[in-house]
């Protein structure tokens, strides 16, 4: 009998050890599915609906190491230099690692990034954010460029550790809940999802997608002279900050294979305080020993012209492109780029491709420039889809009439493209 009821104790303590362990399996997949699931809503939902979104993620997908030269700043960088142009020209792989309005407070991680990546022969880094008030220096949506379209990683948790107030960490460290109410904008975030698998998968167009602009030329103004500027601004607190932890980083480093660029802009009276603290800024760089491009001083020998090649005072066009591609490739890159990396034949065949996509893209460009002049089109990723699958004039005609709807509204389209997270907004 004894023997019975002890049978019958180890057989209820198996059987409860049983249940236990399906219960802990149960709450296992019930979590498993949980995170499955966010992930999932995450990657469809995530979005900024940009170019900036596109620009940061491919450079993700590129293959590790194979990127010789990256441009960081802001949109006078993206404006600025043409990958597929350098490319063709010079045979040497170069990334636009550009998001508008970027502080300079961005730099230093995207440095990081680059090296982790690519470890690239030559960085180019933009004096642009040096400019910037406190306010811009640290504004949420400026910084959302950067840090919602890189991946989960420890460089990406350093960032937020630094910059963002504890109290708000959670909405960086769990995108959705910045973006969770995209899910309104289903057929959108579809596409562009499916759009980002591809890319990740076949890493196709990864430059070319970045595009972004205005096909025309600037309005006739009146510009300042500022060859023989030399007076200095002091710059503002954040954005001195940001600079000077820059450079303490490369020299801690010893990171030599760096060039900073001012772009080259055209100057009328009210942005002369802007030119005042670049100087202090290129001051500054060139006592820590690092070289200086400042295009605003070589207009003339770039063959830069106002109205032909800008769109606006510090942005140039496809013309302006080229031709500061052209002059930075040719006069400041060789002296740190000896000789590019040994690219298989399937990175070739992918910039080649690019390239291929570039001269379409330019082609539309060109052609808009002529025939509407100062009143061409502001463009982004999506001129390329439609350039590429044949329907650029039902993009033309989709152009058209959100022009009239921000006219009658009084929006400002680029402004509204270039705040980064829709909460920002």
């Amino acid at each position: 009998m004894n023997g019975l009821n002890e049978l019958e104790t180890v057989n209820e303590t198996k059987q409860k050890k049983t249940k236990r362990y399906k219960h802990k399996l149960e709450i296992t997949a019930i979590c498993l599915i949980l995170i499955i699931s966010v992930a999932f809503v995450s990657f469809l939902s995530v979005h900024q609906f940009s170019s900036h979104e596109l620009r940061v993620k491919n450079f993700f997908y590129e293959d590790e190491n194979v990127i010789d030269v990256v441009h960081i700043g802001a949109s006078e960088m993206y404006t600025g230099f043409s990958p597929e142009y350098i490319w063709h020209n010079y045979g040497i792989t170069n990334y636009n690692l550009a998001t508008a309005g970027a502080p300079m407070r961005l730099a230093k991680n995207q440095v990081k990034a680059a090296i982790e990546t690519q470890n690239p022969r030559l960085m180019v880094i933009s004096l642009n954010g040096a400019m910037y008030d406190d306010e811009r220096s640290t504004h949420e949506g400026y910084t959302r460029m950067w840090l919602d379209n890189m991946p989960y990683s420890q460089l990406r948790e350093e960032a937020i550790e630094e910059w963002i107030p504890e109290k708000d960490r959670i909405n960086f460290r769990w995108k959705i809940l910045n973006y969770h109410d995209n899910v309104a904008r289903l057929t959108e975030c579809l596409k562009l999802s499916w759009r980002e698998f591809k890319s990740k998968k076949d890493q196709r167009l990864l430059t070319i997608s970045g595009v972004q602009g205005n096909a025309s030329t600037d309005k006739k103004r009146d510009i300042v002279d500022i060859t023989g500027c030399r007076n200095e601004r002091k710059l503002d607190k954040e954005a001195d900050k940001d600079l000077t932890d820059l450079l303490e980083y490369l020299k801690s480093e010893n990171i030599k294979n760096v060039v900073f660029v001012n772009m080259p802009r055209f100057y009328d009276k009210e942005m002369l305080g802007s030119r005042e603290k670049i100087n202090t800024a290129i001051k500054k760089v060139r006592s820590y020993g690092y070289e200086v491009c400042d295009m605003d001083m070589l207009v003339g020998k770039i063959g830069l012209d106002q109205q032909r090649d800008y769109y606006n005072a510090a942005h140039p066009n496809i013309y302006g492109q080229q031709k500061i591609s052209k002059y930075f490739y040719e006069q400041i890159v060789p002296k740190y780029v000896k000789e590019h990396r040994s690219y298989s034949d399937e990175v070739v065949e992918r910039w080649n491709e690019n390239y291929d996509a570039y001269k379409q893209f330019y082609a539309w460009a060109d052609s808009v420039i002529k025939k509407k002049g100062d009143h061409g089109y502001y463009y982004t990723y999506k001129a390329i889809d439609h350039i590429l699958d044949g329907t650029i004039d039902k993009y033309e005609k989709w152009l058209d009439m959100k022009s009239k709807i921000v006219k009658k509204s009084g929006e400002d389209t680029e402004d509204r493209e270039s705040t980064g997270s829709r909460r920002s907004e």
